[in-house]
């Protein structure tokens, strides 16, 4: 296991440089969850963390199980998991870690696959590796339309009200 003091300094170094990110970086990204979301009735929300707050890196975890406690808890405060349809999910990023973590509403996790998310969920973390941060984002969410869409299709007529905003945050 990682020394704890050795996690806090690299979370706390990137504290706050590492949400420089590219100049229109968050608008293209949410111009990429409208589309993604156009094809099906599932809820995307994107949210960037330059580091984990302090509270989760004292603990006596694997970053692994921080980084998954990390987001279930975003995806628990942010209300995701309160879509009409229970069909929203939540793709985590934090940067210290170059990680990406996925959390899904029950609709989703009982429809479809895990195995499906991981393989989507390996090529994004390799575009977060190489610093190519809007390229994998963009391309896992095309990934996600085209998987979402078959298990939660829009209704017909159906006006596809937004529960949750497309606009990712920045932490």
């Amino acid at each position: 296991m990682e020394n704890r003091w050795v996690r806090w300094i690299r979370h706390r170094w990137l504290d706050d440089a590492a949400l420089r990110l590219p100049h229109g970086i968050v608008e293209r990204l949410a111009e990429g969850i409208r589309r993604c979301e156009q094809g099906h009735s599932a809820e995307v929300c994107l949210h960037i963390e330059s580091s984990l707050p302090t509270s989760y890196l004292w603990r006596k975890q694997d970053i692994s199980s921080l980084l998954q406690l990390r987001a279930k808890d975003l995806f628990a405060s942010k209300g995701i998991w309160d879509t009409d349809a229970n069909n929203g999910l939540l793709i985590y990023l934090c940067l210290a870690e170059r990680s990406v973590e996925l959390v899904f509403d029950r609709a989703v996790r009982q429809a479809i696959d895990a195995a499906q998310w991981e393989t989507m969920l390996s090529r994004m973390t390799q575009h977060v590796r190489s610093s190519d941060i809007e390229a994998g984002m963009l391309e896992l969410l095309d990934a996600m339309s085209i998987l979402l869409a078959e298990h939660f299709p829009p209704s017909p007529g159906a006006n596809l009200t937004n529960e949750i905003s497309d606009i990712p945050t920045l932490q």
